[in-house]
């Protein structure tokens, strides 16, 4: 009796959890699911097939944006030459030139186009400009947390936002009512993130684009890399920030952003490559290519990279992949 009688007392003690249970995650907000862009390769590249085996060590250099791209690209390069090793050093794009410079490295990875004084710099000292090669496409995304009503941007707000000098010709923008908010977020102090490292591919990107070339101001709050960036937005309700789409996280969503103040643009695909969308960028690899051309170890790594295979790794990983024009393009700058 006394057993049926715990049995009892137990069963209804479930039955109050379970009910509990579902109330209480009835009352949680939904964590939105980051969106997963469908991102087709171009038919028209052309497979990768082995011209030779390959062995030995590469070193790479650069942007902390390519590194898990490179790394992917190694692993897949690796299943069809085992004996191949390369070794990723990120540490941002301003990192790159002076390791490709002084030997340090034989590729060069890069989220922005090499300034003019750095090819100067390799010119004065090889007598010949480092080889350019576009291996991806990206997006920078401007982000809010996943609760900021705000769907939309200018570039001239942006710039009102984040800098100093406003040369974009806006007001200064300190506060969410300003974009358009209302209720509760009408008043609410716009928080600013950025990156510590002014050397950043991301951050001389946004200050040439979104800022006009000028100057941030001096209180936004910095993190060491694009990760930790947006996931203090994803902290901070009324935070805003800028890093690539491959970083966007449940707690965050992206802005459109618009240049002309008419048509706004998300960062997809296809705007990235039609040029639309006014934060696309290109992601490089940079090589010292001397008169002997290209060591063949790199080049046979560079042409995998460029290969349908070398392209589809890329959509996997969240950045975009380039057209069959732009994969010819790089193939051609291997080869000469």
């Amino acid at each position: 009796m006394k057993s049926k009688y715990f049995w009892i007392i137990g069963m209804a003690t479930c039955f109050v959890l379970a009910a509990f249970n579902v109330h209480a995650q009835s009352t949680q907000p939904a964590v939105p699911s980051v969106p997963q862009l469908n991102i087709a390769v171009d038919s028209r590249i052309a497979d990768y097939r082995k011209s030779m085996a390959v062995s030995g060590k590469v070193e790479a250099i650069g942007s902390s944006t390519i590194s898990n791209l490179l790394s992917r690209w190694s692993e897949g390069f690796k299943s069809m030459h085992p004996g191949f090793e390369l070794s990723v050093t990120g540490g941002g794009s301003a990192t790159a030139p002076p390791a490709l410079l002084d030997g340090k490295c034989t590729l060069a990875p890069m989220s922005r186009a090499m300034k003019k004084s750095e090819i100067a710099d390799f010119e004065k000292k090889f007598g010949y400009r480092p080889v350019e090669i576009k291996v991806a496409m990206d997006a920078l995304a401007v982000y809010v947390h996943r609760n900021n009503p705000v769907q939309k941007i200018t570039l001239q707000q942006l710039d009102s936002i984040f800098s100093s000098t406003r040369k974009l010709g806006g007001p200064s923008i300190i506060n969410w009512g300003q974009l358009g908010a209302d209720g509760v977020w009408a008043n609410r102090t716009i928080d600013l993130y950025g990156y510590r490292n002014t050397g950043a591919g991301a951050y001389t990107i946004f200050s040439e684009i979104a800022l006009g070339g000028g100057d941030f101001l001096a209180d936004i709050i910095t993190e060491p890399v694009s990760s930790s960036i947006v996931q203090a937005v994803g902290a901070d309700e009324a935070g805003i920030t800028y890093a690539s789409r491959f970083f966007q996280t449940r707690r965050t969503h992206t802005l459109a952003i618009s240049a002309d103040g008419v048509n706004f643009y998300d960062p997809t695909p296809e705007n990235a490559l039609s040029g639309k969308y006014p934060l696309a960028r290109f992601l490089y690899i940079y090589v010292n290519k001397s008169p002997q051309g290209i060591e063949p170890k790199t080049a046979e790594f560079l042409r995998f990279i460029l290969s349908k295979q070398g392209q589809t790794l890329v959509a996997k990983d969240g950045n975009f992949p380039l057209n069959a024009e732009l994969a010819a393009e790089g193939l051609g700058m291997i080869a000469k």
